[in-house]
Parts: C-alpha cells; sequence; structure tokens
C-alpha cells in the first residue's frame, strides 16, 4: 500500500487481508496490514480476509482504524478464504 501510494496508484487489488488472529487476547497478533489500511490513503479491493482469523473482531479492529468496510452482493456475511485444512 506505501508504495502504491508512493507512486500515485489510488486503488489496488489484492488476494485477501491480514486480520486478527484466533487467541488475540493471549498473543496479541494481529496482522500490521490493519494498522496500514487506516493509514495509507489507498483503497483496498480484495476476496475477504483469511478463514484462519477471527473475522469478527477484524472487522471490529477495521473500524477503530476508521477503515470503512463494503461488500458486494447479497450476502451479510464478510468474505473469507475457504481452505481444506485447519492448522
Amino acid at each position: 500500500m506505501a508504495i502504491a501510494h508512493k507512486v500515485g496508484i489510488d486503488v489496488f487489488a489484492t488476494g485477501g487481508i491480514g486480520g486478527v488472529h484466533e487467541g488475540v487476547n493471549e498473543t496479541m497478533d494481529v496482522s500490521a496490514d490493519l494498522v496500514a489500511l487506516g493509514r495509507v490513503p489507498v483503497a483496498v479491493v480484495c476476496a475477504g480476509a483469511k478463514s484462519i482469523l477471527d473475522i469478527p473482531r477484524t472487522l471490529e479492529y477495521l473500524e477503530t482504524q476508521g477503515v470503512p468496510v463494503v461488500t458486494y452482493g447479497d450476502s451479510t456475511l464478510f468474505p473469507s478464504f475457504w481452505t481444506r485444512f485447519r492448522l
């Protein structure tokens, strides 16, 4: 995001974002890109967050960073990447 901003790119797409990890109360594991989403003036279009994350807490964290979240389609669920194996 920072590089995109420096070279004048206002919008870019990525597969997905990081977020607040399960067990955050014990680990404090929050992806740094959530802070960057609130600070860097670039719109990011993504397919959702990684399915291993705590999605409700990720959305709450984005709200505290002032990041507007918009979804597309009829579902009210925030999209996430699905994986067959859970680590």
